[in-house]
């Protein structure tokens, strides 16, 4: 059973608020510098990259002196330090490196959907690419994985203004491609999140950032696996994008059901809405505390039309 209150009509092709515009994708190259992906430990020197690794190594930034232990590269021996304490000491230098950030963008059927200003699937595309034009100016390499019911498009992580372009065109692609229609065909919303995850689970990256920008829908165990298995060796931001009437279905005297052939008018007492807004809550609730319990970020983003000042508000918090 699905609540669809969407108007996919052609004329709403030319509403950028219900598919994708390419040239307003683009103008987000202007709203950058409001936040950063990783705020908390920028570096210095654009030879090496503009982030601080978690690894030492011989890098270029001196940060510490300390005493020779054994396996310690002779070559970092301060020789100095060394005959004047009458004990080996060695360097050790923070490794500078840079920021790998892969977006994975949903285009799934349920982000064709919203009761206010902005489709789901828009607003994910529209904070995708504010993202990607923010990683492009931080000087990293930014790459995406966009993914919908039936396919994945992969495009490694790059340095280049050129591929975050042809990013924003497949996004604008598989987003032109949403319709009622495709329903019946649409993988269950398990396996195609699920399927985008386990891609790029494989990917042997460490130190990259993943950020899921995506309606969670239908998220399972499975789906907590893949993720904590990415946040092994990487960091995982998630942007929850969430429509208020998928939480709230009340406010409304009257309301139609459909399980795609018939139709059911509800009144607002009904048992269907008490049981739909009580495992909505209990879905919402499970998402937020688990993403809290493992330290990851999650972003609470609605589809009210202000999804990229909310956004860039909760990536300052």
């Amino acid at each position: 059973m699905s609540i669809i209150r969407t108007n996919t009509t052609s004329n709403s092709q030319h509403d950028p608020r219900v598919y994708v515009d390419i040239r307003r994708l683009a103008e987000f190259k202007h709203l950058i510098g409001s936040f950063s992906l990783h705020p908390s430990n920028k570096a210095g020197s654009l030879m090496s990259g503009q982030h601080l690794s978690h690894y030492r190594g011989r890098g270029l930034n001196f940060e510490e002196y300390r005493h020779y232990q054994a396996g310690d590269d002779v070559r970092s021996i301060d020789w100095r330090v060394t005959a004047r304490t009458r004990q080996p000491h060695i360097k050790v230098f923070t490794e500078e490196k840079d920021l790998p950030v892969v977006l994975l963008v949903d285009q799934r059927q349920s982000m064709l959907f919203s009761s206010q200003d902005t489709m789901k699937s828009v607003v994910a595309a529209e904070i995708a690419a504010l993202c990607a034009w923010q990683v492009v100016k931080d000087s990293d390499r930014v790459g995406a994985l966009i993914f919908n019911d039936k396919e994945q498009h992969f495009f490694s992580p790059k340095r280049s203004q050129t591929q975050t372009y042809q990013i924003l065109k497949k996004m604008e692609e598989m987003n032109h491609g949403l319709s009622l229609k495709a329903i019946e065909s649409a993988k269950s919303p398990q396996d195609s999140l699920n399927d985008a995850l386990k891609w790029v689970s494989k990917l042997s990256y460490h130190g990259a950032l993943f950020v899921v920008i995506s309606d969670f829908k239908g998220s399972d165990s499975n789906t907590k696996k893949l993720i904590q298995k990415i946040r092994t060796t990487n960091g995982v931001i998630g942007v929850h994008i969430q429509d208020a009437l998928e939480k709230e279905l009340s406010g409304f005297d009257q309301l139609f059901v459909s399980d795609g052939e018939s139709q059911l008018a509800i009144g607002r007492e009904h048992k269907v809405i008490e049981r739909y807004e009580a495992h909505t809550t209990q879905q919402n609730e499970q998402l937020s505390q688990w993403f809290r319990q493992r330290d990851f970020s999650l972003i609470e983003i609605g589809t009210d039309g202000q999804h990229i000042k909310n956004f860039q508000r909760g990536m300052r918090s």
